[in-house]
């Protein structure tokens, strides 16, 4: 069974469409835009700036030559730091065994079944399109695991979310990556935007791991 994914709008969709298939999980796609008087996208305290990033071809394993950049405190190497864990969402000993962060690495997010965890708010600058994670997938029948991409227009608070629900069993247990999620484009493409990512996992009791949160901006290919 394939990646499978309901059209979404924003910039580097069509692009990335022949790409989705090479991984074996399913992805339910939808998308909302909503005003609000506080900007939902924001975990806690303020955004973090746009930087210089440093990239690699983090999945190049899978057969993405694409650049991309390790997402602040990405890999759960400083614990709970960037991120806001809710309802038994931990940090734990352990790594995806591709090492793809390093192989220092030690560190991955625990997510058992009502849990949830959320980046804090960061700028993406244009051109910084696309977000790609490595998954634990439990062998657990109805278990899900919900990506919802949250950008807010720093100035008026519009917001526009995307979402995408993984459902086990539609693929061998273990450690696998996504396919490249499409950050919502809520500025047309010309200017930076904040975004927020939550992890929420559900159905089915049973515990997921999360690892290596990377962003691929196309900018730099």
């Amino acid at each position: 069974m394939a990646w499978r994914r309901a059209p979404v709008d924003g910039t580097g969709s069509a692009r990335l469409a022949h790409r989705f298939a090479r991984v074996p999980l399913l992805v339910v796609v939808a998308a909302s835009v909503c005003l609000a008087a506080t900007p939902k996208a924001f975990a806690f305290g303020s955004a973090a700036p746009c930087t210089s990033r440093d990239t690699s071809a983090a999945f190049a394993r899978w057969l993405d030559p694409a650049q991309y950049f390790l997402a602040s405190n990405g890999g759960f190497e400083n614990g709970a730091a960037d991120r806001n864990l809710n309802a038994g969402a931990a940090v734990a000993a352990g790594n995806e065994p591709y090492q793809l962060a390093g192989a220092s690495d030690a560190h991955y997010l625990s997510l058992p079944a009502g849990s949830s965890a959320e980046s804090r708010t960061a700028c993406v600058e244009v051109g910084e399109a696309t977000v790609r994670l490595l998954v634990d997938v439990p062998n657990v029948a109805g278990a899900t695991l919900t990506v919802d991409a949250s950008v807010v227009n720093p100035t008026t608070g519009l917001t526009l979310d995307t979402r995408y629900v993984v459902v086990s069993r539609l693929t061998p247990a273990g450690w696998t990556p996504t396919p490249e999620i499409v950050v919502p484009n809520l500025l047309g493409g010309i200017l930076p935007e904040n975004l927020t990512l939550r992890i929420t996992a559900g159905g089915a009791p049973a515990t997921w791991g999360v690892d290596d949160v990377y962003v691929d901006p196309f900018k730099h290919r």
